[in-house]
């Protein structure tokens, strides 16, 4: 019986079925791909087995500008084919608060993003009012009930249990083998999805942090940046020692464009790239991939050490034309 769940390992630098790309051979399945002859594994077909996940989400604080920026790719392909445009590697939470995902296997990210909406409403607390706390609990907590709950469907449901049941009186009713065995089973059912959160507590406290399975909260508030996903090492290598304390916003732009280009190299980043500014306000200003390719030509060809002037005017051009969300 195939589970649709991944290993507790979590993928690394050198994982070949890694996101946003759709990778041949299929995992799982044998053969000359998809115009000869294969073999499916068993079971339905889920975003793993298509090598399908998302990859590279980094953000950081702009003190200049009392702002969060964020940069991701966000592109599927089929053979090297572009499927187009898809905006869900950004997801608003509330009015001030985002959330990006980046992991092998991104499909839990919309049910935990509702449990979290519902989470919110449930507080009796207005969007302008959340605090950290309030955003960083819920979110844990809706990570964690989205796994008990995809632990409960895939591995307890084939023997008429739920999680409570089973810890109270599974080891009773089931015998020490076949508890130990269950439970080793559940264990192995993780979510391979990261999420990277960011947004205000108030006006004026900007906050990073991350939350990995199963669903642990990690602080970035200390370096003021983050990144998630397969290219996530090389951008944080590149973010690390860039002082972004003294960067302007159009500097601290073009070093996450520069982190951006650089992760590339890992498997499965794509080469579009999108740019979110998140004003503490609420007000989000966006720069497309169309407009940084000017950005990427300069970078390639002067702009490896030193921030080309011509870099910092482009940026500064799109900013001006002021596209919101």
């Amino acid at each position: 019986m195939s589970r649709h769940y991944h290993n507790k390992r979590k993928y690394r630098k050198s994982d070949t079925a890694v996101v946003t790309h759709f990778a041949l051979p299929l995992q799982g399945w044998s053969g000359a791909g998809l115009n000869g002859i294969v073999r499916a594994p068993d079971g339905i077909p889920s975003l793993p087995h298509w090598g399908v996940g998302l990859t590279i989400c980094i953000a950081s604080r702009c003190f200049a500008s009392s702002s969060i920026i964020s940069i991701y790719d966000a592109s599927i392909s089929l053979g090297g084919a572009t499927s187009g445009e898809i905006p869900i590697k950004n997801q608003i939470l509330t009015g001030r608060w985002r959330m990006l995902l980046a992991g092998n296997d991104i499909s839990p990210a919309w049910q935990i993003h509702r449990r979290v909406r519902a989470k919110f409403k449930s507080l009796g607390v207005s969007a302008n009012d959340l605090s950290l706390d309030h955003v960083s609990r819920a979110i844990a907590e809706a990570y964690q009930e989205e796994l008990k709950q995809a632990r409960t469907d895939q591995v307890l449901g084939a023997y008429g249990l739920d999680m409570d049941r089973f810890l109270r009186e599974g080891r009773v009713g089931l015998g020490d083998n076949v508890y130990e065995e269950i439970f080793h089973e559940m264990q192995e059912c993780c979510f391979d999805l990261d999420l990277l959160i960011y947004g205000f507590e108030g006006t004026h406290f900007a906050h990073i942090f991350t939350v990995s399975n199963p669903g642990k909260i990690a602080s970035q508030d200390l370096v003021g940046f983050a990144a998630i996903g397969s290219g996530s090492w090389t951008a944080m290598g590149s973010l690390i020692g860039q002082r972004p304390a003294s960067l302007t916003e159009p500097e601290m732009i073009y070093r996450l464009c520069e982190a951006k280009f650089l992760s590339e190299k890992a498997t499965g980043v794509g080469r579009d790239s999108y740019v979110a500014i998140l004003e503490s306000g609420g007000t989000e200003r966006l720069i497309y991939t169309e407009q940084l390719e000017e950005v990427r030509r300069i970078w390639e060809s002067e702009g490896r050490s030193k921030i080309p002037p011509l870099a910092l005017k482009a940026i500064e051009e799109e900013l001006k034309k002021g596209r919101t969300r």
